[in-house]
């Protein structure tokens, strides 16, 4: 929704000024990268580190929210169609960082 209403902006003023071009809507690319490239790349980061994790050790994440203390930082941090805060935060939470991070020290 964040893009649709950046793209309608966009052509909204390409529009308005009857100019249609490449370089006239380019503006789209560098405005939604702007809004959006953090975000998307700290889902990337989650994602990348996540996938590599076994059953156990993603089991092992779960009873953190639980046992840990892991629910009031996400309660804390969790935003709607924002997750890069709350995802930085995962990442350094210690016993969270521990599981994630176990694969890359080996």
């Amino acid at each position: 929704m964040i893009s649709a209403s950046i793209a309608a902006s966009v052509l909204a003023e390409a529009l308005r000024r009857d100019r249609l071009s490449e370089s006239e809507l380019s503006s789209y690319q560098n405005r939604w990268q702007e809004r959006l490239m953090e975000e998307i790349e700290a889902q990337l980061t989650l994602r990348l580190l996540m996938q590599r994790l076994t059953d156990d050790e993603v089991e092992t994440i779960f009873d953190l929210w639980v046992t840990d203390g892991l629910m009031p930082l996400i309660r804390k941090t969790a935003a709607f169609n924002h997750h890069r805060k709350l995802i930085v935060a995962m990442i350094r939470y210690p016993a969270m960082r521990k599981i994630l991070f176990r694969k890359a020290l080996f």
